[in-house]
This record gives structure tokens, C-alpha cells and sequence, in this order.
């Protein structure tokens, strides 16, 4: 749509841009409810499990381990070792811990 806003700052113009933004928010937490619905409904019929995990659990904690023991200088090196983002390392260790 061809909407343009002046700089002059009419009551008029504030109204029309607060309803259009309501409604879009209003439309946005529609859309989020039927998601959430969705994949609760999904998770019900065992269609929907969530994000694989990159290591399971024994890997975890030989993770956690090899940090706490001081096996590397820093935690990009334990990245690479486990194969896994650095940022992936950070949640498992603040999972953990």
C-alpha cells in the first residue's frame, strides 16, 4: 500500500500509525498461538521432537571433564575437539554446571 507519513505530527496521523501497529502486534501473537498450537499438536503424535542434540549425554559430560581437568587452553580448542560451535560448548557447559 501506498502509506506515507509527513513530518507533521497530526493526532490524526498518531492514531492511524498506533492502530496499524496494534494490529500488526495483534496479528504476530496470532500467528505465534497457532505455531505453539501446532507443534503441541504435532508433539502429541510424536511428529515434532525439537533440535537434535550434537552430543549426547556421555559426550556432555566428557565435555565438561575435559574443562574442568584443563585438557584445553581455551574453548574454541574444545570445539574443535568435540566438533561443535563455540557457542554450543558455552550451553552445554553452562547446562551442566
Amino acid at each position: 500500500e501506498n502509506i506515507t507519513f509527513t513530518a507533521q505530527a497530526t493526532p490524526m496521523d498518531n492514531l492511524m500509525l498506533q492502530l496499524m501497529g496494534a494490529f500488526a502486534q495483534f496479528e504476530r501473537e496470532i500467528i505465534l498461538e497457532r505455531q505453539k498450537e501446532g507443534i503441541r499438536l504435532a508433539a502429541a503424535q510424536g511428529k515434532y521432537k525439537g533440535r537434535v542434540h550434537k552430543l549426547n549425554p556421555d559426550q556432555a559430560k566428557a565435555l565438561q571433564q575435559a574443562w574442568d581437568e584443563g585438557m584445553y587452553s581455551s574453548k574454541v580448542d574444545l570445539a574443535k575437539a568435540f566438533d561443535i560451535s563455540r557457542q554450543a560448548v558455552y550451553r552445554y557447559l553452562k547446562k551442566i554446571n
